[in-house]
């Protein structure tokens, strides 16, 4: 008996928060004590083993879901600092987390100005941050997210959760395994580690492409800041926003947007089928900023209903502050958020303008503010580089570290030709069929409105966000047609793809709400049924399970990495040979971030690396003299007789000495005279 109310007393003072808080703040500084250790996370990486292998992925996890809680905590200490004190229990944890992101990536960006980046102030920031959650974390509600004791009851909410868990879990696979990286973190992930060697923002001739790097890059050197190794550094990355991507936009979409039109158990069928979209996989899963932007435009319209909703002028002002923040967090991130920012924006204007308190200092304070933290990028791009819109304006604002050649380059590559109008229905239809589930309640809410005369009445707050969302469409679809080629790439127009999908799927909703909230049992478990099976055969969820024999494998990451691409092998190869301020020399670009050497890629419109395509001996010397690399490395398939010197095999074996031959790669060293005349 003893024994046992001990032990009850022991768990009793176990659940009592202040002890609860203390317990997880010391376990979480061990494990950032652990991370930095350079000799531990090695040895995972290294060996051999099942265990070692989950260890290195079950750790990089763990250390997103720390950065998440960082960004959460400041958020969570700013928001009423800066007078944002109501915020709606549902869109609260991703509204204090972007709010926290966009402080502490201010914080960067000040301290990069002031050439004072260091990672002992990084650490600090990301600890107390994850502090403050933690101390919090025990106040949000369990059914903030699923109500759990509701959707049970009901079959479709089981099977709704059984198919959002087995997506979420499937996706980790692919999310905690090697996966290389693409554009735009492809250059901008080791900018932070390039920043913070040299102490602040500052020109680099091996990273001419960092301007690319926008604010939801920048803030990644609080990941730089906790460990140097970089597998844990990618992994840890893509994990970072498959975390504040996926799970932020299935809280904002189910609880603030759908469950408000819809009963709780469609609602979740519907996100689930916004969540596994095909247009966005390789967005969630390489960690693009494009799928950040499509979670905070959602956010922005959950704000803009609950401002239409809200008949308190005070209460109101806070939600138009939010759109205001997330609306400059989003120009930050990348410049092409302006192709749904300006359409939403004139949308508001013309539509909903009457929201807006014109007369308050605090709203036009907050504007003025947004429009600085929107305007981040541009200074930083100016403070390194002397052009804020590179490569737009060359002619206004004169770079001396890029030509008028090297700016045209760029130029082309992303231009925005005028297509042919023939082909925008196909481009339309492709959108739709990446998710089906709209094309699904379109025809059902046809063939009931057909059967069925009986329509309820929308609330007005719900028809005036038709309205602006029906305009903003509109608008998109002016500024698709004037400027982009039909089949441009989904992720440039990623607020007009949203748009078409929410704006149809709210209006189809709208004619089946008699469905939804009648009983009509059967049609429902039809509906519902067929909407989980065609969203779960355009996810992806069989490839998302295939990486799953990377997890059972007896092979380490690094063995996984070796055996994932040729290039690898290049690389492994000269990460033992050389320093880390060997300069290698790339006709192919190289996955910056797994080489622990400078890396020049060759770009024909680069003013530093255009030579390799040169055919004048001398203009060769003469770029060789310039950067000085002592590695040169190209893909077989590149060298052929026409062309550059620098890609004829025999012009290489004459001048240079081969090293290696790889399967797909030859690794040249440059002699060091020869740049000299």
């Amino acid at each position: 008996s003893l024994k046992k109310s001990l032990s009850q007393h022991t768990a009793n003072y176990m659940l009592v928060p202040g002890t609860r808080f203390w317990i997880i703040s010391i376990s979480l500084l061990f494990l950032l004590v652990f991370i930095v250790h350079p000799i531990t996370t090695t040895y995972l990486y290294q060996t051999s083993g099942f265990l070692p292998s989950i260890g290195f992925r079950l750790l990089s996890l763990l250390l997103a879901v720390v950065l998440v809680m960082a960004f959460h905590g400041i958020g969570l200490l700013i928001c009423p600092i800066i007078g944002l004190r109501i915020i709606p229990k549902h869109i609260e944890v991703p509204t204090r987390f972007f709010i926290g992101y966009l402080m502490a990536s201010l914080i960067v960006y000040f301290l990069g100005f002031a050439k004072f980046l260091h990672k002992e102030i990084f650490l600090p920031v990301v600890f107390f941050g994850a502090c403050i959650s933690i101390h919090k974390i025990y106040t949000i509600a369990p059914n903030n997210l699923f109500n759990l004791k509701t959707l049970r009851k009901e079959n479709l909410g089981k099977w709704g959760i059984i198919c959002i868990g087995v997506f979420l879990l499937g996706r980790l696979f692919p999310i905690l395994n090697f996966n290389p990286f693409g554009d735009p973190l492809f250059y901008n992930l080791p900018a932070g580690r390039d920043y913070l060697k040299a102490g602040g923002f500052q020109w680099f001739e091996h990273a001419e492409f960092y301007w690319q790097a926008g604010l939801s890059d920048i803030g990644l050197i609080y990941l730089h800041s906790l460990t140097s190794h970089p597998m844990l550094v990618q992994l840890t990355a893509q994990a970072f926003h498959f975390i504040s991507g996926t799970l932020f936009l299935l809280h904002i979409l189910h609880k603030g947007l759908f469950s408000k039109f819809v009963p709780e158990k469609h609602s979740l069928w519907i996100t689930f089928s916004f969540i596994a979209m095909d247009t966005f996989r390789l967005e969630s899963i390489v960690a693009k900023s494009d799928y950040w932007l499509a979670v905070l435009l959602c956010l922005i319209i959950v704000c803009l209903f609950e401002a239409l909703t809200e008949e308190t002028q005070e209460i109101r002002l806070q939600f138009l502050k939010l759109i205001m923040l997330f609306s400059g967090l989003c120009l930050s991130i990348k410049a092409t958020s302006i192709f749904f920012l300006l359409p939403l924006c004139t949308a508001i204007l013309i539509t909903g303008s009457h929201i807006i308190p014109w007369k308050s200092n605090s709203f036009w304070y907050f504007f003025v503010g947004a429009t600085v933290l929107g305007l981040l990028n541009s200074a930083k791009n100016y403070y390194i580089f002397e052009s804020p819109i590179i490569p737009f304006a060359g002619d206004i604002f004169h770079s001396q570290y890029w030509d008028q050649e090297g700016l045209k380059g760029i130029r082309d590559l992303s231009t925005m030709d005028k297509g042919d109008f023939t082909d925008f229905p196909h481009a339309l239809f492709r959108i739709f069929v990446g998710h089906p589930v709209s094309l699904l309640l379109v025809v059902i809410a046809l063939i009931w409105r057909r059967n069925s005369l009986i329509i309820m009445t929308c609330p007005a707050p719900q028809i005036e966000l038709q309205k602006i969302i029906s305009l903003s469409w509109c608008i998109g679809l002016i500024l698709w047609l004037t400027l982009f080629d039909p089949l441009v790439n989904t992720r440039y127009i990623i607020g007009f793809v949203f748009l078409t999908l929410l704006l149809t799927v709210i209006f189809a909703t709208q004619h089946l709400v008699t469905i939804f909230h009648q009983n009509h049992q059967k049609w429902q478990n039809y509906v519902g049924g067929i909407a989980l099976l065609l969203t779960l055969s355009v996810s992806h969820i069989d490839v998302d399970l295939h990486q799953a024999r990377h997890w059972i494998s007896s092979k380490s990451l690094h063995e996984h990495w070796l055996t994932s691409s040729s290039l690898a092998e290049v690389q492994n190869y000269l990460n033992k040979n050389v320093n880390p301020k060997t300069r290698v020399l790339f006709h192919y670009t190289t996955q910056r971030f797994h080489a622990n050497f400078v890396v020049y890629g060759a770009r024909t419109f680069s003013p530093r690396t255009r030579f390799v395509y040169s055919k004048d001996k001398n203009e060769i010397k003469d770029g060789l003299k310039k950067i000085k690399p002592e590695y040169y490395v190209i893909r077989k398939s590149k060298t052929r007789n026409s062309g550059g010197l620098l890609e004829k095999k025999s012009f290489l074996d004459e001048n240079f000495t081969l090293l290696m031959n790889f399967k797909e790669f030859l690794l040249y060293k440059i002699p060091k005279d020869f740049g000299k005349y």
